[in-house]
């Protein structure tokens, strides 16, 4: 898949950005708006069980799908023409059709002792056989949307975010309401069909291997790299869940669950705010910069404009999030979580520097260093948290695990940049530079006027930084939309 200029503009970034955010934001609505009636429907014995539902199916998802999806991202951005796309498309959906059909079986043959291993008894193997549709499903879906995101269709992949949403919305809280308990199953196999079908139809609008025939012989080696690619991520994956499996054991054992309960919140409310400015890392900017890395063009232009755009976006949501932690907390969760307000308020500023880490974090991907990108992604990045987070509880409790993620995400930004400037002579441009240091400084001004006793003051103060930051980070846009479209004259003055 080959990106034009226009591709890697400002603009087009902003765009992405901006879609991907909205539609985030609009899918925490109506998460929000689902989530009570669940909890009305269902109750919590109910939502006790759909949590281990959706547990169980994607831990036998996540094992069965070999870790692909990200690896299908790179391959079919890395394309280069429509037939060698037709041809690496109809390779993926073999090996889709192998990979959830071995999902489907593993529920099929073991739904008795998945149901005594998850339930303590035999009462829901039915349900796990029903499981296993879904588990097929998914993961045909997931590996389609991957195939979007490696084209870089934005609308598309935007619009299905929002029909997903939608569907369990008005399709699986019906069926919480008719049927109770037994809807929870039914409802997730309704989502995993329209996801199928509307992912499935998307890419063969896009992508047409009508003609092809599978075989093996030719499509051995690019299978092989797709699957050991598959295979660190997936391990890369594994190790991070057992880091936080541990994590957790270490808070329960030397604290309480109540801390543990916590900390549980705090990253919930996080990840849900980082995702409004992350979500387009993984589906936008990562085919791009695998497109520029596969052509063995310069990469520099498109790192660097991401880090800006990301930086400039992060920059007032910090400093909002800080202000408005104690309003968040009683919106989406309740007045027994206000303790971690402060947590949240040290994890916003992580956030600034995670902005910045994670552009440079997949540069080793998009250039398929895989030894590289194993060790370092995989190995001493879930090591090092690990060991931050068990020394910022020991040493700090709720508190110390914030300083701890803080830490960890500043290592890692001085890591990546000290192994992309080794490797492939990649240093911050000084526009990037700056906007990761303005993000920084705002971010840490507000946190720290939030701890002034005075309460007026110190809202003030907060509301002052907010304001400011805004301004800043609408000039900076504005700016850089500017700067775009000199370009694009003088690129038309050129070719007169």
């Amino acid at each position: 898949m080959a990106t034009s200029k226009k591709d890697n503009s400002y603009r087009s970034i902003l765009k992405s950005n901006t879609i991907f955010g909205g539609v985030r934001v609009f899918q925490m609505l109506i998460g929000i708006i689902r989530g009570k009636f669940v909890a009305m429907f269902l109750g919590p014995e109910g939502m006790g069980l759909a949590a281990l539902f959706n547990s169980t199916s994607d831990s036998v998802r996540k094992v069965a799908s070999l870790g692909l999806n990200l690896a299908i991202v790179k391959d079919v951005a890395a394309a280069k023409d429509p037939q060698s796309l037709a041809s690496t498309v109809l390779a993926i959906r073999r090996l889709l059709a192998f990979t959830a059909t071995a999902g489907l079986l593993v529920c099929l043959l073991f739904a008795s002792q998945i149901s005594r291993l998850t339930f303590g008894n035999e009462t829901y193997t039915y349900q796990i056989l029903l499981l296993g549709a879904v588990v097929f499903l998914t993961i045909v879906w997931e590996g389609e949307m991957s195939v979007l995101q490696g084209l870089h269709k934005v609308k598309t992949l935007s619009a299905a975010t929002l029909v997903g949403s939608l569907t369990g919305l008005c399709i699986g809280v019906p069926l919480y309401w008719l049927w109770g308990y037994d809807g929870i199953v039914p409802a997730m196999l309704a989502y995993a069909v329209v996801m199928a079908v509307f992912y499935t139809v998307s890419v063969r609008r896009h992508v047409s291997t009508a003609g092809l025939k599978f075989v093996w012989r030719e499509h051995r080696s690019f299978i092989k790299a797709l699957l050991l690619m598959g295979l660190i991520l997936m391990v890369g994956d594994t190790i991070g869940s057992i880091v936080q499996y541990l994590v957790n054991i270490f808070i329960r054992t030397y604290g309480s669950l109540d801390h543990l309960g916590l900390w549980q919140g705090a990253n919930s409310l996080t990840n849900q705010f980082a995702a409004v400015v992350f979500a387009a890392l993984a589906m936008d900017y990562l085919p791009r910069l695998t497109a520029l890395a596969k052509t063995g063009e310069d990469f520099s232009t498109v790192v660097n404009r991401q880090t800006e755009i990301s930086s400039l976006l992060i920059m007032p949501l910090s400093v909002l999030f800080i202000l408005f932690a104690p309003l968040v907390v009683r919106l989406l969760l309740t007045t027994a979580y206000l303790p971690i307000v402060p947590l949240l308020r040290v994890l916003a500023v992580a956030l600034a520097l995670r902005t910045a880490m994670i552009p440079l974090g997949y540069v080793t991907l998009a250039k398929d260093n895989k030894k590289v990108f194993f060790w370092l992604e995989a190995v001493w990045g879930n090591v090092q948290l690990l060991g931050l987070l068990v020394l910022g509880y020991h040493f700090g409790g709720i508190m110390g695990l914030g300083v701890a993620t803080l830490i960890d995400n500043l290592l890692c930004l001085l890591i990546y940049t000290v192994v992309n400037r080794s490797l492939y002579g990649y240093l911050f441009s000084g526009k990037a530079l700056g906007c990761i240091i303005l993000s920084v400084t705002f971010a840490s001004a507000a946190l720290w006027v939030s701890v002034i006793p005075h309460e007026v003051a110190s809202y003030s103060l907060m509301a002052v930084l907010a304001a400011a930051a805004t301004l800043i980070s609408f000039h900076g846009l504005k700016k850089r939309l500017r700067n775009d479209t000199v370009e694009e004259k003088n690129e038309e003055n050129d070719k007169i």
